[in-house]
C-alpha cells in the first residue's frame, strides 16, 4: 500500500509547477522545519490525502532542476482522489539532522503520519 502511494507521488512530482521555496542557513531541523510547517497547516485527517517528505536531490532529478542547496527537503500532501499535490513546500540547506535522514531512509521518501 505504502509503496503504492508512493509511486503515485513520485509521479505526480512531475507536474509540480507551485510551491514555496525556504532556503535557511544550517541544518533542516525535522520537528522545526517539517513537522511544524504542517502544524501550523492545521490539515484536517483525511484517508485520502497522504503528507510526505522527500529528498531535495531526489525532487530535483524528477523536476529536472528544481532548487537544491546542499541539501533539501520537499515536502506537501498528496491527495490520492485528485492524484495532485497540495501545500508543496521546498527547503533548501546546508544539511539534514539525524531524525531527518532516518525518516527518508534509504528510499528518499516517507508518508509522515
Amino acid at each position: 500500500m505504502v509503496d503504492n502511494i508512493l509511486d503515485l507521488i513520485a509521479k505526480a512530482i512531475e507536474y509540480v509547477v507551485d510551491f514555496i521555496i525556504e532556503i535557511i542557513d544550517g541544518i533542516i531541523n525535522f520537528w522545526n522545519d517539517i513537522v511544524n510547517y504542517f502544524k501550523k497547516l492545521n490539515l484536517v485527517r483525511n484517508p485520502k490525502k497522504d503528507i510526505f517528505i522527500l529528498d531535495g536531490k531526489k525532487f530535483g532529478e524528477m523536476l529536472h532542476g528544481a532548487p537544491v542547496k546542499d541539501f533539501g527537503i520537499y515536502g506537501g500532501v498528496f491527495n490520492e482522489e485528485t492524484n495532485e499535490i497540495e501545500h508543496g513546500k521546498y527547503i533548501g540547506a546546508d544539511g539534514l539532522d539525524e531524525q531527518t535522514k532516518n525518516v527518508l531512509g534509504e528510499k528518499g521518501i516517507a508518508i509522515l503520519t
